[in-house]
């Protein structure tokens, strides 16, 4: 069946670890849209992260913050929106402040962290290791604890960065324990959102919208956040730099996101 729909995830996927949309994999998304196959982000980053990058695409719709918000990039509508509530996040939060550990807080379609996330994020290995990046538009806050405590409205999505793979495993096993949506994005990451919030839930409601199958649509991505959308889809497609658990759930695996293998993933299995 002819794929009508592809959904990309950003990092480890678009673009490199560089924080680089290649002119391949950019020329690759605009050959499939002149063909009439529509492209989306389906991105655990938030809309003010992402718009570097979609503003050279040629999109209508993409998904953020591991499924809470589907965004209208034309209009600004948003018809899909399932936040935390901010009781629930000052009790996430007060978790995560247990651990050393860097700690990104989505809302307003924003991303704020704690002021001196520049410097501190040297200490944690995902920027060490070149994985991430901080050279975003975040808005600083003094304090972060405050500024939950503080809050009135909801938040999207928690991000936080461990400074060991072990400290992050047993973040993991704590919040798990609670009803939120709890997933790895990469080794030393833990992000939480509210637990109806899921790549794939919101991949099944903008493809039944666009009156879209899902035999129709292919999803590409790299990591645990990833799972629930490549499994979804009638075509999944696990990057090169994937773990073998999301190898193995994945109808195609493709070259790293260093070798462009989304690019190679549009130019071949479509």
């Amino acid at each position: 069946m002819a794929i009508k729909l592809v959904a990309a995830d950003m990092d480890g996927t678009l673009i490199t670890n560089n924080q680089e949309l290649t002119s391949r994999t950019e020329r690759a998304v605009r050959d499939i849209c002149d063909r009439g196959i529509i492209f989306i982000l389906n991105t655990g980053r938030s809309n003010s992260e992402s718009e570097l990058y979609y503003g050279c695409l040629p999109m209508e719709y993409s998904i953020f913050a591991n499924g809470t918000y589907i965004l209208n990039l034309k209009t600004g509508e948003c018809p899909y929106y399932l936040p935390i509530d901010i009781e629930d996040a000052r009790r996430i939060y007060d978790i995560y402040a247990r651990f050393d550990c860097l700690i990104f807080i989505q809302g307003d379609h924003w991303v704020y962290t704690v002021e001196g996330a520049e410097e501190k994020c040297r200490r944690f290995p995902e920027y060490i290791e070149g994985l991430a990046t901080i050279d975003l538009p975040y808005r600083y806050e003094r304090d972060l604890g405050e500024f939950i405590n503080k809050r009135k409205d909801p938040v999207e999505k928690f991000h936080v960065s461990f400074i060991s793979h072990e400290e992050a495993e047993e973040a993991y096993r704590i919040l798990s324990q609670l009803p939120f949506a709890v997933v790895w994005c990469g080794k030393y990451c833990v992000e939480v959102s509210n637990p109806r919030a899921d790549k794939g839930l919101a991949l099944k409601w903008l493809g039944e919208k666009l009156g879209i199958r899902r035999e129709e649509i292919m999803a590409i991505g790299d990591s645990g956040n990833d799972r629930s959308m490549i499994e979804y889809a009638g075509v999944g497609v696990a990057m090169g730099n994937s773990p073998d658990s999301i190898k193995e759930i994945a109808d195609h695996v493709v070259p790293s996101n260093a070798e462009e293998g989304a690019a190679w993933a549009l130019e071949h299995l479509i």
